[in-house]
C-alpha cells in the first residue's frame, strides 16, 4: 500500500530516478520497468536478451565484452539509464548472527568485526548488508541479524560492464532478496520456499519476516536433465534441515506455509507433482501481487512468462511500496 504522505507530497524527480529492474543470468539479460499512471502501477517496458554460452558461468562474468555488447543493444531501448539490478546467488555467503543490543549505527562495525569467522575470505575483499529479523521484538540481550556478503570484486565487475553500456548502477542485491520482494507482502510475515527454475540451475530459498535465511543451489547437470523428483526432493530436505536446524531460531515459524515456484524450464506437471512430495501447498508465483490487482489490470505479458522476470521485477518495484 502506498504511504498517503507520498500520495500528497511525492519524493522529488531528482531523488527517485525513474529505473529499470535487470537481472543477469548465465543465459539472458532480462530488463523490466513500471510507471505510474492514475495512482496505479502499469507495466511500461519488458524485454530479453539471450547471452552467448560462456558469457556469464555461475554468475561470474567471463566475457565482458559480449555482455557490454548485450547491454549496449538494450541502452538503445530504454530511456533512463538507472538500473537496479541483481547480483548473483552463487557468489554471495549468506550467515546469521546475533548482535548486542547497540546503537544502529554500530551494528554495521560490530558484524564485519565477524565477517571472517563466517565467511572464508578477508574481510577487506567483501562487501556486505544486513538485516535485522524482528526490531520490534529484541531478545533480553541482542539482535538476530541475518547477513549477506559478496566478495568486492564480483560487484565492480557488474558495475564495469553497466558503466561501459552506459547505464548507470542505482542499487545491487542479490537475486533471491529481488525474488522473495516480487512474491510476498509485507503481510506475510510467515515462512516460505521459492523454488527459482533456471535453464542451468535450481534455486531454493528460505523466506521468514520478509528477509532470506537460506539459499541453495541445485546443478541440473547433476541430474543431466530437469529431473522432477529429484529437485522434489532436494526441496524435502531444505525443508527438514530448516525444521531442524538453528537457523530457524525461537523467533521464526519452522512451519512452511507454502512453496512457491518461479523462473522457467518447469511444467505444470512438476507443481503438482512437488506437492505430492514435500505435502504442502506449492504453486507458480504471483510476481504481480505488490505492483497491481491482476483481476483489475490484466498483464499483456502471459502469466506462466512473467515468472522468468521474477528478479528483474522485484527489482522494478518504485521506493515508495511497502513490502
Amino acid at each position: 500500500m502506498k504511504s498517503r504522505f507520498l500520495k500528497f507530497f511525492p519524493i522529488p524527480k531528482f531523488l527517485n530516478p525513474d529505473f529499470s529492474g535487470v537481472s543477469m543470468s548465465d543465459t539472458s539479460i532480462r530488463f523490466f520497468q513500471f510507471e505510474e499512471k492514475e495512482s496505479t502501477l502499469v507495466i511500461k517496458k519488458y524485454l530479453e536478451r539471450s547471452l552467448p554460452p560462456g558469457a556469464i558461468v555461475s554468475g561470474y562474468i567471463h566475457n565482458t565484452e559480449q555482455v557490454i555488447t548485450t547491454l549496449k543493444d538494450i541502452r538503445k531501448q530504454i530511456k533512463t539509464p538507472y538500473v537496479r539490478a541483481s547480483l548473483p546467488e552463487e557468489k554471495a555467503y549468506l550467515f546469521k548472527i546475533d548482535v548486542p543490543l547497540i546503537d544502529s549505527d554500530d551494528i554495521r562495525s560490530n558484524i564485519e568485526s565477524r565477517l571472517e569467522e563466517n565467511v572464508p575470505l578477508p574481510a577487506n575483499t567483501l562487501a556486505f548488508d544486513f538485516a535485522v529479523v524482528d526490531p520490534k521484538e529484541p531478545k533480553k540481550d541482542h539482535f538476530s541479524v541475518v547477513v549477506s556478503a559478496i566478495p568486492c570484486e564480483v560487484i565492480d565487475l557488474y558495475v564495469q560492464v553497466f558503466e561501459a553500456a552506459d547505464f548507470i548502477p542505482y542499487s545491487l542485491e542479490i537475486e533471491s532478496q529481488a525474488i522473495a520482494r516480487s512474491l510476498l507482502t509485507k503481510m506475510q510475515r510467515g515462512t516460505y520456499v521459492i523454488v527459482h527454475c533456471a535453464p542451468q540451475k535450481v534455486g531454493l530459498y528460505i523466506v521468514s519476516h520478509s528477509i532470506i535465511h537460506f539459499t541453495s543451489t541445485i546443478t541440473i547437470q547433476e541430474y543431466e536433465s530437469f529431473d522432477t523428483g529429484a529437485i522434489a526432493n532436494e526441496v524435502k530436505r531444505v525443508i527438514a534441515f530448516w525444521r531442524t536446524s538453528q537457523v530457524s531460531d525461537d523467533t521464526l515459524s519452522k512451519n512452511i506455509e507454502q512453496v512457491f515456484i518461479t523462473g522457467e524450464g518447469f511444467t505444470e506437471d512438476f507443481v503438482s507433482a512437488l506437492e505430492a512430495v514435500v505435502k504442502i501447498t506449492v504453486s507458480v508465483g504471483n510476481v504481480w501481487i505488490n505492483a497491481f490487482d491482476i483481476n483489475k489490470n490484466i498483464p499483456d505479458i502471459p502469466f506462466l512468462d512473467s515468472v522468468k522476470y521474477a528478479p528483474a521485477i522485484g527489482l522494478a518495484l518504485p521506493t515508495h511500496i511497502l513490502i
